[in-house]
């Protein structure tokens, strides 16, 4: 019975038109003017009643461009460092604010209590066994993403990044150790190190396995626990290098595609190089400088993404 009412719908009242959701049941009433109707349809009174179209089913509209763009610079990008921003924005918090000063401790008291005396050194080796994974399944014929070079130059800029922001945010922070013995706990070197290692080595492999990935994590977990256990940093400094790290490696791989596609290695050539000798506040040293021009190459055979 329904769907003789909706056939008499359709023959009844042809030409009312609405944007509608994609393949979706949808009703749409379009009430006339009165005025208008009379003078376009002086003979027929009755289309004075609501007029009602029934779509069944409906293509799919196309998505502008420009929408395209946005979301896959929000998937490629924005969300790959969503996880790392809120680690490092935990550390922030944790900064002067006395309830986030007051879990750092609790956590300590408790540590301290668990395994007192406990000191061990593995910490120093853990951070650095996600890297030495990634080259040694390299060597052993298991390739990632990146021949040896590329991704020793990934690695440079993961490094350089992850210094720079760790050394710096101890300069600015000055938050003193658990063990009181000095004023750069926030945020831990240890942990930002191994969890930039251990993003590496899940990116080069995760088209392979998963199961690459949670393993350098492991390594990573175990080097900031280990810092706690030693009483060397709290929990927020362990959470923040964690997020750095992440960051760090994340950058470079988004840094990396870029500088392959805007400087050309024809660039390096002798007479583009200048070296000179440099002194400053006491310090020497020698300066190197590059002439670069942009180049219109493109990286081949890579779609490359932070995430």
């Amino acid at each position: 019975m329904i769907k003789y009412i909706f056939l008499g719908l359709l023959l009844y009242a042809p030409g009312c038109l609405v944007p509608l959701k994609a393949n979706s049941l949808a009703t749409a009433i379009n009430y006339n003017n009165l005025t208008d109707t009379l003078k376009q349809n002086p003979a027929t009174p009755d289309s004075l009643l609501p007029q009602a179209t029934i779509f069944l089913r409906q293509e799919p509209l196309p998505i502008p461009p420009e929408i395209k763009a946005a979301g896959s610079f929000k998937k490629n990008y924005l969300q790959p460092l969503a996880a790392p921003a809120l680690l490092v924005g935990y550390g922030f918090l944790s900064l002067g604010n006395p309830e986030f000063l007051e879990t750092n401790e609790g956590f300590q008291r408790v540590i301290a209590e668990q395994y007192t005396g406990f000191h061990s050194g593995l910490d120093n080796y853990t951070r650095y066994v996600p890297l030495g994974a990634v080259y040694g399944l390299n060597l052993a014929g298991v390739k990632g993403q990146h021949d040896l070079v590329n991704l020793s130059l990934i690695f440079a800029i993961s490094s350089f990044l992850n210094n720079t922001i760790t050394k710096n945010l101890k300069r600015i922070s000055r938050e003193r150790r658990p063990d009181f013995p000095s004023l750069d706990a926030f945020p831990s070197q240890h942990t930002s190190t191994a969890f930039a290692n251990a993003e590496i080595l899940r990116q080069e492999f995760k088209n392979q396995s998963g199961w690459y990935g949670v393993g350098g994590y492991s390594f990573a977990v175990a080097t900031g626990a280990l810092r706690m256990l030693n009483n060397r940093h709290w929990l927020s400094d362990v959470m923040a290098g964690a997020g750095v790290g992440i960051l760090s490696t994340r950058l470079a791989y988004v840094i990396y595609p870029w500088l392959c596609e805007n400087i050309s290695l024809s660039q390096f050539k002798k007479e583009n190089i200048q070296l000179t000798p440099m002194y400053q506040n006491g310090s020497y040293g020698l300066s190197l400088g590059l002439k670069v021009k942009q180049s219109k190459e493109k990286v081949h055979g890579k779609n490359y993404k932070a995430g």
